[in-house]
């Protein structure tokens, strides 16, 4: 998040945004997954998709 913040773009003041990445954390905790729809200005032609790969359950 510190590399993040740093930024002097649009994507930096989303990392500021508290409100938003406190949104965001506590969606990806409750879905136990996360997707990226291209919310991040600069880089929104890419999409994505994140969840844990578990081992042994």
């Amino acid at each position: 998040m510190a590399l993040l913040r740093a930024r002097t773009d649009a994507i930096g003041e989303l990392a500021q945004d508290t409100v938003y990445v406190k949104r965001i954390i506590r969606e990806t905790r409750r879905g136990a997954y996360s997707i990226n729809r291209g919310e991040w200005a600069a880089e929104s032609s890419v999409i994505a998709i994140g969840l844990p790969i578990l081992l042994g359950h």
